[in-house]
């Protein structure tokens, strides 16, 4: 009897495992799904990896050195055209623009005095010179004395000469005027380095420096990108480069948002 249920197990066993074999292995698989035909665009990608970068960043440097005194954005800030980023601290250069500024209007002044000057010493002359006409007329007829003739004459001479050496300082003062407003310009352009502005609308991307620091001049101290001039270097293979086109959407999967898309 227990032979004859051993066998039966036996026999059972090899049935259940030669259907299993036949089932999961001798039976072709198919890998392969079917699907219902539809209408659509047939869409082809075309993949390649690169960096984000633009066309136009600006490098912010400090036209003069100094100590940093402010750094009024950060980055990741927005930035419009013309606002102040950085302030450098200035020392006496405030002071220097207003002692150039005050000898600017001092020699204006000085200028004026000696136009006036000028005026009043050819008013002189013509009078003197109407009275050596005179005298020069009357001496002929004895109705002066030589003496009082040569007065008239060393007179008008004396005017003439005092004239032309006024005249002489007003040019003089006039070359003046114009090397201390040319120092007060130079001065004043020196002091606006001290500030720097935004050149572009843009996003700060980087910062170099901060408050209190000392730069030397041409140090780097923010980059400003502008947005309008983004651009993609990818890497693609060559033998499909060929199917991009001018005018395709590109999507771009930053490796910081590996989740997002632009």
């Amino acid at each position: 009897m227990n032979k004859r249920i051993k066998y039966i197990i036996i026999v059972l066993l090899a049935i259940v495992g030669g259907f299993l074999f036949y089932k999961n292995v001798y039976i072709v698989k198919t890998t392969y799904k079917t699907l219902s035909p539809k209408v659509a665009n047939l869409d082809i990608k075309v993949f390649g990896i690169g960096n984000v970068s633009a066309k136009d960043i600006y490098s912010i440097t400090a036209q003069t050195g100094g100590k940093i005194i402010s750094i009024l954005t950060d980055e990741g800030q927005w930035v419009k055209k013309g606002d102040l980023l950085i302030t450098i601290d200035p020392v006496d250069m405030p002071e220097l623009v207003q002692e150039m500024l005050i000898s600017v209007e001092k020699t204006k002044s000085e200028l004026k005095a000696l136009v006036k000057e000028s005026e009043s010493l050819n008013a002189q002359k013509e009078l003197a010179l109407i009275t050596y006409k005179r005298y020069e007329k009357l001496v002929k007829q004895s109705f002066v004395s030589r003496s009082e003739f040569d007065k008239a004459k060393t007179d008008l001479n004396a005017l003439t000469a005092q004239l032309e050496a006024t005249l002489v300082r007003i040019e003089s003062s006039k070359i003046e005027v114009q090397r201390t407003q040319k120092n007060a310009d130079s001065l004043k352009t020196k002091l606006s380095r001290f500030q720097i502005y935004a050149p572009v609308d843009g996003y700060v991307i980087s910062k170099s420096a901060e408050v209190a620091q000392n730069v030397a001049s041409a140090t780097t101290i923010l980059k400003i990108v502008d947005p309008k001039t983004l651009w993609i270097r990818a890497y693609i293979d060559e033998k499909i480069s060929g199917d991009i086109k001018v005018g395709q959407k590109a999507e771009i999967t930053l490796r910081s948002q590996s989740k997002k898309q632009f």
